[in-house]
């Protein structure tokens, strides 16, 4: 189970006006970014994800200061999704964006470093690990939108829009793999379940991520008992 580093990154004091310059840059970077992409990873889960922060933030007492970088990271963390982005394709510079739009180096450079962190693969190759507050303010907030009822009809609609098979009872779940195989790895969407989500409980960083992650683990898991028998067809 992880736990919280107790290094701190080093947060700038702004204004009311500022923080709003920089929101506004930060959402016009990802509405252009995430617009094509299918429902699952789109402007409404970054919504969520956002609201998630603000609420764990404040539960876990971060500084206005900190919550406002964990919010901008929040807004940008699948910017540069490599799902989604072309391996030909240039990265957005999230940083010089940043600095352009008003915010502190030493900010940038976090706020670049939690999304460069946030993922699962990322975790498995033990980098951001442990996290540090913010890290794993934004990190929870992510996964939390990757489980319950919403992370159900997310990770269903992510398989329907790549084309893969939605299950298969002679294909068993792959488990255990290396962010290498993790990364190379298509399965079918249910088995996506228990490759990775119904692990994402008891990988929560924070004491409030782990309350919310208890209720939608179950849901997520009465799911998947319902999907199983209907798809025995015993129910």
């Amino acid at each position: 189970m992880a736990n919280l580093s107790e290094t701190l990154p080093t947060v700038g004091t702004y204004s009311q006006s500022l923080q709003d310059e920089i929101r506004d840059a930060a959402w016009k970077q990802c509405s252009a970014a995430l617009s094509g992409n299918d429902g699952s990873h789109d402007v409404h889960h970054v919504r969520r994800v956002v609201a998630l922060v603000l609420k764990i933030a404040a539960e876990e007492k971060l500084s206005g200061d900190e919550t406002f970088v964990a919010e901008i990271a929040g807004i940008l963390h699948d910017v540069n999704d490599r799902k989604y982005v072309s391996g030909d394709d240039q990265p957005a510079d999230l940083h010089g964006m940043l600095l352009n739009a008003g915010m502190q180096g030493n900010d940038a450079d976090t706020v670049v470093r939690v999304t460069e962190q946030l993922s699962y693969s990322s975790e498995l190759k033990g980098i951001g690990v442990p996290p540090d507050r913010i890290l794993g303010v934004v990190r929870d907030a992510d996964r939390l939108d990757a489980i319950g009822a919403v992370g159900v009809g997310r990770c269903l609609t992510f398989g329907g829009a790549k084309g893969r098979v939605m299950h298969d009872p002679a294909v068993a779940p792959v488990l255990n793999m290396s962010a290498e195989e993790y990364k190379k790895h298509e399965g079918t969407t249910i088995n996506h379940f228990y490759e990775k989500l119904v692990s994402l409980k008891d990988r929560m960083c924070t004491e409030s991520g782990k309350k919310v992650a208890q209720s939608r683990h179950a849901f997520m898991m009465s799911f998947l008992q319902q999907f199983e028998a209907e798809a025995k067809a015993e129910a």
